[in-house]
């Protein structure tokens, strides 16, 4: 039903969501979340209608840290990250500089009209308005933003956000996050 649509999959934003909810959706999942350029360049975009998902720098950073500490012992994600005790030492020492696969999410989404890109802080309405504005009445299974009670709680300091926002600061700005 959305074989139309190509979805960026940017890792830790939502993009697991979208395609249990657009059945028949493409995607960069597979092999390693391309970006959009590198989706192109497979021929993997075609004729479909790309969009993405995009979520605030700072918890963008602190879900994909979570998830590469507990899902990442089980199946070898990123020993860079795993180095890393703790998420404040991890974005004090830039240990996310060395992610496999360090893009911004503005790299993951160059090319892709920024009316593509939902936000998956309002997801479930702005999945609804793209999908209204392709022409696509569709009424999908809302679900409310998922907050993990496991994941411990950080206390963002001024020069861990700092460090962030230097080096996301085309996310932030581009995106519509603020500092």
């Amino acid at each position: 039903m959305f074989e139309n649509f190509f979805l960026v999959h940017i890792p830790k934003t939502g993009g697991t969501f979208i395609k249990k909810v657009l059945p028949g959706v493409s995607s960069s999942f597979k092999p390693s979340h391309e970006t959009f350029q590198e989706s192109v360049e497979k021929g993997l975009v075609k004729d479909k209608i790309p969009f993405s998902v995009v979520r605030n720098p700072y918890d963008w950073l602190h879900s994909w840290y979570y998830f590469e500490h507990t899902r990442g012992k089980i199946k070898k994600r990123d020993p860079n990250i795993l180095a890393y005790k703790d998420f404040t030492t991890f974005v004090l020492n830039k240990g996310f500089m060395k992610f496999r696969k360090s893009e911004t999410q503005c790299q993951y989404i160059q090319g892709i009209p920024l009316e593509n890109v939902l936000h998956t802080e309002s997801l479930n309405q702005e999945l609804e308005d793209f999908l209204e504005r392709n022409n696509m009445n569709y009424d999908f299974e809302k679900e409310p933003i998922r907050v993990n009670d496991k994941k411990p709680k950080v206390v963002w300091t001024d020069e861990m956000k700092d460090i962030v926002y230097l080096h996301y600061k085309n996310d932030f700005e581009k995106l519509g996050y603020s500092k």
